[in-house]
């Protein structure tokens, strides 16, 4: 391809790669050029540095489609938007961004386990990063279609353009059978910690909301899009009901006092009635 392989692009690229093995707490690896070439991200031709699809989606926002579009909508269809933002740049940031999108626009609670104050989200953060990763290294590059990220009131929701690739069916999907279609990517990734094994996302967002108690995820293929949808449950018809129960109960408590300060203010005047005709 024609994108430009620069010395900044490349080492800002391995510097992240190392931050961010850090931060998932692997090993400690010096990623250089020699690395990138090694993994296929780079190529070498006639003594020169070629860039491949992977280097470009790794490092700029090069191709117009390479951006994650998240929004959250009012009620469970898309008439009405409340929040949206658009990420660009290299793909990693955008996960990054696109996951940090959905949990400040889902509750975060808190329980007490002894002395300590646990928060808790409603969504398993593990299972939306999983979802966001599976988008962008299955996604079909061909498709000019952007990976999108939609919040309901009842479900998160993840779609990427490319149905299941390579003959993979959903039957074999849910039983544990991967084809990954952008290798570069998902084995960058990986060397990043942020999969921790190829075909191992569906059964990983499976288990996060079993563990949380919620249904179970919907996987999708329609119009050769891929959507998977994480159900939320009714957080947003609870929180209303709750605070209509509070309101209920905040005026049963008004009447009640209401009707007391009522029945104080006439025996008072009765008595204060009472005693100023004994004075006459």
């Amino acid at each position: 391809m024609g994108y430009p392989v620069s010395e900044e692009a490349t080492e800002k690229l391995c510097q992240d790669m190392e931050k961010i093995r850090k931060k998932a707490r692997m090993a400690e690896h010096s990623v250089k050029k020699e690395q990138l070439i090694n993994w296929k991200i780079l190529k070498q031709s006639e003594g020169q540095l070629l860039a491949t699809n992977a280097y470009a989606l790794l490092t700029s926002d090069y191709f117009s489609f390479s951006k994650t579009q998240c929004a959250v909508f009012k009620g469970t269809d898309r008439a009405v938007f409340l929040d949206k933002r658009e990420f660009t740049g290299p793909i990693y940031t955008q996960i990054e961004e696109a996951v940090d999108f959905v949990l400040r626009n889902i509750r975060l609670g808190a329980t007490i386990d002894g002395l300590v104050r646990k928060e808790k989200y409603e969504l398993p953060p593990e299972a939306i990063r999983e979802m966001i990763i599976n988008a962008h290294c299955n996604r079909n590059l061909l498709d000019e279609s952007c990976i999108q990220v939609a919040v309901y009131d009842d479900r998160l929701e993840v779609t990427s353009p490319g149905g299941l690739y390579n003959g993979l069916t959903y039957e074999k999907v849910m039983n544990g059978h991967s084809k990954i279609r952008n290798k570069g990517i998902a084995n960058i990734f990986s060397q990043m910690g942020l999969v921790e094994a190829w075909g191992s996302g569906i059964k990983r967002i499976l288990n996060a909301a079993e563990e949380y108690g919620l249904p179970k995820p919907r996987f999708q293929e329609f119009d050769n899009m891929f959507r998977v949808e994480l159900f939320r449950v009714n957080p947003i018809t609870d929180q209303a009901n709750q605070a209509t129960n509070q309101v209920n109960q905040d005026f049963e408590r008004l009447d009640f006092f209401s009707c007391l300060y009522s029945r104080f203010t006439c025996k008072f005047r009765e008595i204060s009635y009472s005693h100023k005709i004994k004075l006459e």
